[in-house]
């Protein structure tokens, strides 16, 4: 059951990184956005790496594709800095969203790690794959946009499908 919820955490820490960084983009470069997301996952992945420790990550093996997502997301920014001659940092709401939408991604990222320490990955990639119905909801809560009749009915399928997933167990 941890697994299960862990995995939903994950979707929702994806969800929201994918909510804030679109917000953000409405009033900045989507490079500036993207950089400075990148950076700020990069760096609170790497500081989890650290925390987490080798011993708790199963000899390191599991450690692996943490410290990948890490090393990915610190060697995107570089080369998006490079790419970007005349970049500026983004300033006020889209600089703070910029953050909130490189610590969800972050967060995504370190739980995902432990929810496949606590259960198959089978079931929880499928429960943090969810992550856009985190998006959707966010949208309609905090923007007030309208929900089609097709992504209500796919909200519905997505919340019976995290019902029967929890029924059955997540091993």
């Amino acid at each position: 059951m941890l697994a299960i919820v862990l995995a939903l955490a994950s979707a929702i820490g994806y969800g929201g990184s994918d909510f804030a960084a679109g917000l953000a983009s409405r009033s900045a470069p989507v490079i500036q956005i993207t950089l400075l997301a990148s950076v700020i996952s990069g760096v609170i992945v790497a500081a989890a790496l650290l925390f987490i420790g080798l011993d708790r990550a199963g000899s390191g093996s599991g450690m692996w594709p943490v410290a990948a997502a890490a090393a990915g997301e610190l060697a995107s920014a570089l080369v998006a800095a490079v790419a970007v001659r005349s970049f500026t940092l983004c300033g006020g709401r889209a600089r703070l969203l910029a953050v909130i939408a490189g610590a969800g991604g972050a967060a995504g990222t370190i739980l995902f790690f432990f929810a496949t320490h606590q259960g198959f990955l089978a079931v929880t990639a499928v429960l943090t794959s969810l992550y856009p119905a985190t998006t959707i909801v966010l949208a309609r809560t905090v923007l007030g946009e309208r929900l089609t009749a097709l992504r209500l009915a796919g909200l519905g399928l997505a919340g019976v499908c995290v019902s029967l997933i929890a029924v059955g167990g997540a091993g």
